[in-house]
């Protein structure tokens, strides 16, 4: 299914940019890296949401191919 594949790569990339900018908050100044920390929480919570619709989609396929 063309959806969950591009939901899994979404899953991927946020994911690493989310690593990215958790590292960047923790060595900038106290001002900008608290921007890149909710940019992280924001990012975080989107993975969240995409983990989720991913989980809905692969259960859902699963339960009607059975």
């Amino acid at each position: 299914m063309k959806q969950m594949k591009t939901i899994r790569n979404l899953i991927v990339l946020l994911t690493a940019i989310c690593f990215a900018l958790a590292v960047v908050a923790f060595f900038l100044p106290h001002g900008v890296g608290t921007v890149c920390a909710i940019g992280t929480v924001a990012l975080a919570a989107l993975v969240l949401i995409l983990c989720l619709a991913y989980g809905l989609l692969y259960f859902g396929q699963k339960h009607t191919a059975a």
